[in-house]
C-alpha cells in the first residue's frame, strides 16, 4: 500500500480525469433510484473497498468482507418481511418458531443435538 489516506488516493484519482463542462441545453439530471418501492435520491453504492488495507494492514481484502456480507443478508434474507411487518418483535417470533421446527425434527429423527444431524437423516421422498 502507498500509505495515502483515502481521502488521498480519491483526490488522486479525480484529479486524473479531466470533465468537459457542457452548460447549454442541459438538464439536471436525476441520481435518484427507485428500490423495492422506495425512493433514493442519491444512486446506491458500495463504499471504495480496494484500499481497506490502508487503514488497517490486518485487514483482509475488502472484497471478500463485502461478498460475506452479501452471504450474511442472503442467509437472513426470508426474516426481511418480518422486520417490515413487526420489526424485532416480529424477527424474535420468527427465531422462536424456527427454533420450535428444529426442535420437532430433532424430536421425530432421534437426534438429541445438533451436532449429531447429518446425511443419515435425511431421505428422499
Amino acid at each position: 500500500m502507498s500509505g495515502k489516506s483515502t481521502k488521498e488516493i480519491t483526490r488522486d484519482y479525480f484529479d486524473s480525469l479531466m470533465l468537459e463542462m457542457r452548460l447549454i441545453d442541459s438538464a439536471v439530471p436525476d441520481t435518484g433510484l427507485k428500490l423495492y418501492g422506495q425512493r433514493f435520491e442519491t444512486p446506491v453504492m458500495t463504499a471504495a473497498l480496494s484500499h481497506l488495507g490502508t487503514f488497517n494492514p490486518e485487514m483482509p481484502d475488502g472484497m471478500i468482507q463485502y461478498a460475506l456480507g452479501a452471504t450474511a443478508v442472503s442467509v437472513g434474507g426470508h426474516l426481511i418481511p418480518y422486520i417490515r411487518k413487526g420489526g424485532e418483535e416480529a424477527v424474535a417470533g420468527r427465531i422462536r418458531e424456527m427454533t420450535e421446527e428444529l426442535r420437532g425434527a430433532m424430536a421425530y429423527t432421534g437426534v438429541k443435538n445438533l451436532s449429531e444431524f447429518d446425511a443419515s437423516v435425511l431421505h428422499r421422498v
